[in-house]
């Protein structure tokens, strides 16, 4: 009798790029302190040199860096290069840094760098008619990103760098260590915050003064600040660059040097028509002069449609959360913060707070950039690590049709609305208790609006282990989800076709019933790959007694690493 084959496993989750995993005891003590916070470092480096930094005076040219802001509207960091340069006479320079390493390292998907490709090029257009260059610098790996600067700095003379600052560990660091490094060739770089409506840092609790670890009392404290920061002053926006009389002839000659993303550019096109800022901004005004906005708040879950769809160009750049504020204030659908022409722009102006929300977590709690869960506590789930489920998941074979509607939409398009990422997270992290960091891994390699705060949190939320998580014991079941979303069963039978001559009422969970199954088989649709009961009680009982253990475990982790200090 042959031995049972032994089902291949995934390893546990690592990465090529960055160090192993962080121990978590030096999570829950060093970047615990506000002073090992990246986020601080760099605000203290950017204070503690200013004094330094103000005595270099505008000569010869200003620059400024694009890293996730793709637009002239309403940005910045441009808007004050530009100031700048054109007081002082000065041309003005831009570039992007292309570091494949980086790429791949923060796992962009092929759709997004496409479309963030296409959109550079009608940016390096926009600029040139304003007498500004734009050109690519190329750097091989991460640590060739600062000298490929500073040497395009110093050969183009630029004495002013401006960048938009975003907020993971490797970007804070980076830009930290190039305060110091753009200082001793006499450059003043300077960092501007433009990427959240309202800066890391500004809203703190009232009774302690602390940063907001959950979503509700932040988001009062979100709209009390829009409402006196920008609605009662009325400057939503920044200015933008304007036309410079002195240009960099020999960098606008030159050319973007934008590379070229291999992707399927037949299927890209027919789902991705709108690239660039000003097909961003023509969607947002679109969006706001609809009817779908007011109902917002009661279709943003179908699965069939319902949502803004301007994500792609959010995540970006090509489009501020900024300006979908100043848009809705300009069309008098927003007067004060929370006082809308409808509930459903209300809670369109809360889904997009989220946005600043998990980008606040990630400076002030950064051991979740470094593949840690938000609660400590569990961070030695027991997970399974079935290749073949985790295969399975990720091509929309697991025999749960909302589930797998849901992962071939993602696969085929790029995209996959909020309600649907929350199904297959579940499932995963759930059913099939995979761990979540595979799944968040294979959503930026997917999405062509991938964001890596959103996407953390997101997947925190799922797996029960974020900021603001759905309590543990509660498991989406994939049937009901289906009925309450997809009640018709559209979504299914779009991407599912093996299951389009089910009725509706059946589509939900074909195997559950004698004629569906029947038809389910003959069209080779897989058998579920798990139980649900099953997958539901191994979920509770291990998340359970993980809770519990881990608890202790980090309390004496903690004892340990103080007593070592």
């Amino acid at each position: 009798m042959s031995k049972k084959q032994k089902l291949e496993q995934l390893p546990k989750f690592s990465s090529k790029f960055y160090p192993k995993e962080l121990p978590t005891a030096v999570a829950a003590t060093k970047y615990a302190k506000d002073e090992n916070k990246p986020y601080n470092i760099l605000l203290n480096k950017v204070e503690s040199t200013e004094k330094e930094r103000s005595k270099i005076k505008p000569a010869n040219c200003i620059a400024h860096w694009f890293v996730r802001d793709f637009r002239t509207f309403d940005n910045k960091g441009l808007s004050e290069a530009s100031k700048l340069a054109a007081k002082n006479k000065l041309p003005l320079v831009c570039f992007w840094v292309n570091c494949k390493e980086m790429t791949k390292a923060h796992g962009k998907s092929k759709f997004q760098m496409h479309y963030r490709v296409l959109s550079m090029q009608k940016l390096h257009k926009k600029l040139a008619d304003l007498n500004i260059a734009f050109v690519t610098i190329n750097a091989e790996t991460r640590a060739k990103i600062i000298p490929s600067i500073l040497e395009f700095l110093q050969k183009h003379k630029v004495s002013h760098l401006f960048v938009n600052q975003e907020y993971e560990v490797d970007e804070l660091r980076l830009s930290t260590k190039l305060i110091d490094k753009a200082l001793e060739k006499g450059i003043n770089f300077q960092v501007c915050h433009d990427t959240c409506v309202v800066q890391p840092g500004e809203l703190v609790t009232k009774s302690s003064g602390k940063q907001f670890a959950v979503f509700s009392p932040w988001y009062r404290a979100w709209v009390d600040y829009v409402n006196a920061h920008y609605i009662d002053k009325g400057k939503i926006i920044v200015d933008s660059p304007v036309k410079h009389e002195v240009g960099k002839e020999d960098l606008i000659k030159q050319g973007h040097g934008l590379p070229t993303i291999k992707v399927d550019e037949k299927r890209f096109n027919k789902y991705w028509k709108d690239i660039g800022e000003d097909d961003a901004y023509a969607a947002l005004e679109k969006w706001t002069e609809s009817d779908a906005i007011k109902k917002y708040g009661d279709t943003r879950n179908s699965l069939e449609g319902g949502a803004s769809n301007l994500g792609v160009h959010i995540s970006s750049g090509t489009l501020s959360p900024r300006t979908i504020l100043w848009m809705l204030h300009e069309k008098e659908l927003l007067t004060e913060a929370n006082e809308t022409a409808a509930p459903g722009i209300t809670e369109y102006l809360r889904q997009v707070s989220w946005r600043d929300f998990y980008k606040h977590i990630l400076c002030f709690w950064p051991h979740v950039s470094m593949f840690k869960p938000f609660h400590l506590e569990y961070s030695d789930l027991p997970w399974e690590y079935n290749k073949d489920h985790f295969l399975k998941w990720q091509e929309g074979n697991t025999g749960y049709p909302i589930v797998d509607a849901s992962m071939r939409a993602l696969k085929e398009t790029g995209h996959l609305n909020n309600r649907g990422r929350l199904i297959v997270a579940s499932f995963l992290t759930k059913h099939l208790l995979i761990d979540w960091r595979y799944g968040e891994q294979y959503f930026m390699s997917q999405l062509i609006d991938g964001d890596f705060a959103s996407n953390n949190g997101g997947w925190g939320f799922s797996a029960s282990t974020g900021v603001d998580p759905q309590p543990y014991f509660r498991v989406f079941n994939p049937a009901s989800q289906s009925e309450r979303f997809d009640p018709k069963g559209a979504f299914i039978k779009k991407w599912c076709p093996e299951l389009k001559d089910i009725e509706s009422k059946l589509i939900h969970a074909p195997f559950d019933h004698a004629k569906s199954a029947q038809l389910a088989k003959q069209n080779k649709y897989p058998e579920p790959i798990v139980d649900y009961k099953m997958g539901r009680q191994r979920a509770l009982d291990v998340f359970k007694e993980t809770m519990q253990n881990g608890k202790e475990k980090l309390e004496e982790e903690v004892d340990d690493a103080d007593d070592g200090e």
